[in-house]
């Protein structure tokens, strides 16, 4: 019995091989559909919840947090991406939200929530500043607000430009949270 020598990946002609580029790729799909498909857990369990105390008649002690994505940062600035995150977890599956657009909507244990958002902007130079296109901006923000129980809390992250005509523009790109509460049954937002 003769034993064959093992073939090793590194051996392996290139075009057999997976790219780096193509792995990586895969790999961003997979992480964008995991964090779907967790998005899809936390809302098929807010919306078990909801049966639970119209069918048992309990009433379960919640409370409402809305998040809702405005770009008021400008002309000189184009969003290429948001993230949102609520209490360490991903919560929009859309890198680009709408202006206005509701990011996340889902009911919560009372008590205080972290919101963080990162917003990636790229220049936008109109035309008449070919250079300002190359430029990257990333605006990182957080809060840390206490949802009431039985209350809906809203809050419009909104990103601005700050400062005046002689504030460098690296430092205009920020971040506001403008935060609403009213009862939890009051949908005139």
């Amino acid at each position: 019995a003769t034993k064959r020598p093992t073939r090793v990946a590194q051996n392996e002609p290139a075009e057999r091989r997976p790219s780096r580029s193509s792995a990586t790729l895969r790999m961003q799909r997979l992480r964008r559909k995991v964090d779907e498909l967790k998005v899809g857990v936390f809302m098929q369990r807010a919306r078990l919840l909801g049966l639970q105390e119209l069918l048992l008649g309990q009433s379960i002690v919640a409370a409402r947090l809305t998040l809702a994505h405005r770009d008021d940062a400008g002309a000189l600035f184009r969003l290429e991406r948001a993230l949102y995150v609520v209490d360490g977890r991903r919560v929009n599956a859309d890198a680009r939200p709408a202006r206005g657009r509701v990011v996340f909507d889902q009911i919560m244990t009372p008590g205080p929530h972290t919101v963080a958002v990162t917003l990636h902007y790229r220049g936008n130079g109109m035309g008449i500043f070919p250079y300002f296109e190359g430029y990257r901006f990333i605006v990182r923000s957080s809060t840390t607000i206490n949802v009431s129980a039985a209350r809906q809390t809203r809050i419009v992250v909104r990103a601005v430009s700050q400062g005046d005509i002689t504030t460098r523009v690296r430092d205009k790109p920020s971040v506001r949270f403008d935060v609403q509460s009213g009862s939890l049954g009051d949908t005139k937002r």
